[in-house]
């Protein structure tokens, strides 16, 4: 009897912090994130570790 007791304020307590803690981490809004922002991508086909940045753009991300 003791053990369900327990296992049941136990399985509250989890409960309770799960819903308290959702949320709390806050993202930037996309109105206030830097809105120009530059990344490389590396050719992936060169075996020897010399990888080198191309230039692409928005329409094709292989040109």
């Amino acid at each position: 009897m003791r053990l369900d007791k327990t296992v049941k304020t136990l399985s509250m307590v989890v409960v309770f912090a799960v819903f308290t803690a959702y949320g709390k981490g806050t993202p930037t809004p996309a109105h206030e994130a830097q809105q120009d922002q530059t990344f490389t991508i590396l050719h992936t086909n060169d075996i020897h570790g010399n990888y080198m940045p191309f230039l692409t753009t928005t329409v094709s991300a292989t040109s």
